[in-house]
């Protein structure tokens, strides 16, 4: 529903005079499968969804985070390579050696027809599988309960946030150009999420070592 969501918000052009299309899990060609989906849009409701969740249920909210962090990373890794093959998601224009051209009959292939482009699902699928090593290595050096969550989010943010200059993006989803640098809605939402993590990582760090202190 998140992903849903965002992508509705930055695209509400598409479907105005037809609002149905919003729900409708038929595509135009016939097809069963919902067009249109942001994968931010899914992770923020999803995460807000799940600790709202677990704290109804009065859940060690931090250690199932921690259990599930992984399986996140995993999930993108094997997720963007199925971008790949689809033609969805894919990177702007370049004269790399790294640069691949996608089928006319794929979605990338449509808006850069015949023109190299970056791979830019690659570089997600190849972020996601690194940040998944990385945790379960960190695993091994936990010091507090919601370490290996708030590692998992601020490594995805940083590897995210370096990505989407790589990556293609409709004129809705760009969020504000500096000197000639376009930042994606993707990129300024990434920011605070990232701010908040590290104020959330010092909090609890310091929960934790706090009883260590006293005499």
């Amino acid at each position: 529903m998140g992903s849903r969501l965002f992508y509705v918000i930055y695209h509400v052009e598409e479907f105005q005079g037809n609002w149905w299309d919003i729900f409708n899990p038929l595509q135009g060609d016939g097809k069963f499968g919902m067009g249109g989906l942001s994968m931010m849009g899914g992770v923020v409701l999803s995460v807000l969804g799940g600790i709202a969740f677990l704290s109804w249920r009065r859940a060690k909210l931090w250690r199932i985070a921690d259990m599930v962090a992984p399986t996140f990373a995993l999930g993108v890794g094997i997720t963007r390579i199925g971008c790949f093959l689809n033609g969805c998601c894919f990177g702007k224009p370049t004269n790399s050696s790294l640069g691949v051209v996608f089928p006319a009959d794929s979605f990338a292939g449509y808006v850069f027809p015949h023109q190299h482009i970056w791979p830019a699902q690659l570089f997600a699928s190849a972020m996601g599988f690194l940040i998944f090593a990385l945790l379960l290595l960190s695993e091994r050096k936990k010091r507090f309960e919601g370490q290996i969550f708030l590692l998992m989010v601020v490594f995805y943010s940083l590897g995210r946030f370096v990505i989407d200059f790589f990556r293609y993006y409709e004129e809705s989803m760009v969020f504000v150009r500096i000197q000639g640098v376009s930042f994606s809605t993707n990129q300024a939402l990434i920011v605070p999420i990232l701010i908040i993590s590290l104020v959330l990582w010092q909090l609890l760090r310091r929960r934790t070592e706090q009883p260590r202190q006293k005499p």
